[in-house]
């Protein structure tokens, strides 16, 4: 390797290592804050969040994987950064100190370039220590510079790459901490308000906790992480019995994502305050209802993971959403299991197959956890295997010995309960044949008008939609096979 060639190696490897070696701004309002207006004039110069090009707090390693559901797309492993000289900025933060990120695609690698922030003004953190500097009064200057002159690394800024239509404004978000709806380890959700198309909807805001001293900067980020994984997820689903997503906001802290408002909160809730009082028919919507949503989640090759009466939810038009993606994974293209681990294990409504050191999850063990949600919601709301403890729990679940569901089950859903909870994944019934079997089920039972179904007591809540007819309308559809590997 000649002496040029060795430099120029060298040159590479310290630019990308910028970001590791780089100074940090303390401030995130010194990074992204809206600059002063221009001196003798009133146009003001554009603040950082609303350029197209910046990504705000999205992760290195999301911008450095593939696209998350390329296995059912036909554009196949997919990145964010493409063709050489595609680009973007993002914040980075560890505790409370923050810094902007240029990110470029060189060849087959990313490079990950600091912009420093220096009496004000904004330049490369790899040039300062050249002493060569350029610096500039925001950022937009210094991607419009190196957009015509080469960068360190020999390459030009050439293609931004702009936000996905789910990066929102915090700007275009509105709530009051007295509308809190409930919380979690890592994030509280509130009601509130976001501006879409010069149109006010009412939304669900998840958002992220700032650090505490009970929570670490490493479980912030995982957190974090995690939240616009769930983003990402559920920016590709349109179904109407899945929660509606209108997107993230990411730009500086708090992240925010925003849901669709369901005004009769969790399943599990309802169940509990009024499960006496809910026909069979009734119940029987409802899980029809939450196995249409599966069936079309399972259709994206999306493994839910987290099915649950509590991570179900009733709209303003009493309607049953699945909700909550947070531990939900895609299946990758020719596979039908993967066995990540979860760390938080909501081990009543696992599959058998789950249950040990090396788990496996497939579409079969979401089809266990709505045995599991059909047992919550014949017993008002009740958990399986309730003040039993885990071990004994998980001792009684490898062997499929399940507790019997309430007296006041129908037969015939308790008969479809049985098909579902059995060792072998391969003979549960996919959620198209359960849809199947619950729709013709509810053909036989008395009916009811959707005045008259008690979810309508909830506040905010008014049923008008009849049954959904997606699937088979026959009234002895459930007599047909429960088994089979169809999608769905």
């Amino acid at each position: 390797m000649s002496r040029e060639s060795r430099e120029r190696r060298k040159t590479l490897e310290q630019v990308r290592s910028a970001t590791r070696s780089g100074p940090r701004t303390k401030s995130i309002s010194q990074v992204i804050s809206l600059p002063p207006k221009r001196p003798g004039g009133t146009q003001r110069r554009r603040n950082i969040e609303e350029e197209p090009w910046y990504h705000g707090l999205r992760t290195r390693d999301d911008v450095a994987c593939y696209c998350l559901l390329s296995s059912i797309l036909p554009s196949r492993n997919s990145p964010l950064l493409r063709e050489t000289g595609d680009f973007l900025v993002r914040a980075s933060q560890s505790g409370d100190v923050y810094t902007l990120v240029l990110n470029v695609k060189n060849g087959a690698e990313i490079d990950n370039l600091t912009i420093s922030v220096v009496d004000g003004q904004f330049t490369l953190h790899y040039l300062l220590d050249k002493g060569n500097a350029v610096k500039f009064p925001t950022v937009a200057h210094l991607i419009k510079y190196y957009r015509k002159h080469r960068l360190p690394n020999d390459r030009r800024l050439v293609k931004p790459v702009k936000r996905p239509w789910w990066l929102l404004r915090h700007a275009a978000v509105k709530y009051d901490e007295s509308g809190k709806l409930g919380s979690g380890n890592f994030c509280d959700v509130f009601r509130g308000k976001v501006t879409i198309d010069n149109n006010e909807v009412d939304v669900a805001i998840k958002i992220c906790h700032p650090p505490t001293q009970d929570i670490s900067a490493a479980e912030l980020l995982e957190a974090r992480t995690s939240m616009i994984k769930e983003a990402k997820l559920m920016a590709e689903y349109k179904d109407a019995n899945v929660i509606k997503f209108y997107g993230v906001a990411c730009d500086r802290p708090p992240l925010m994502i925003l849901m669709e408002l369901c005004a009769g909160g969790s399943m599990d809730n309802h169940l509990r305050n009024r499960g006496k009082n809910i026909s069979a028919t009734e119940k029987l919507i409802y899980l029809y209802e939450i196995s249409c949503g599966m069936r079309y989640l399972h259709s994206m090759n999306c493994v839910h993971r987290d099915l649950a009466a509590r991570n179900c939810l009733i709209s303003s038009e009493g309607v049953i959403k699945v909700a909550d993606f947070g531990l939900s994974v895609i299946l990758e293209q020719g596979h039908t299991m993967c066995r990540t681990i979860i760390k938080e294990a909501p081990i009543r409504w696992f599959a058998p197959e789950c249950c040990y050191k090396e788990p496996s999850f497939s579409k079969k063990t979401d089809v266990w956890a709505f045995g599991s949600v059909m047992f919550e919601v014949f017993s008002n709301g009740s958990k399986p295997f309730l003040d039993v403890k885990d071990q004994a729990i998980i001792k009684a679940i490898r062997r499929a010995e399940m507790p019997d569901p309430p007296s006041e089950t129908p037969a015939e859903a308790t008969n479809l309960l049985k098909k579902i909870w059995v060792l072998n994944p391969d003979e549960r019934p996919s959620f198209n044949g359960i849809g199947k079997h619950l729709r013709g089920l509810i053909q036989l039972l008395p009916q009811i008008e959707p005045g008259d179904m008690v979810v309508n007591q909830l506040k905010g809540v008014k049923r008008t939609v009849k049954l959904d007819r997606r699937t088979p309308r026959s009234p002895f559809s459930y007599h047909f096979s429960l088994r089979g590997t169809s999608p769905g």
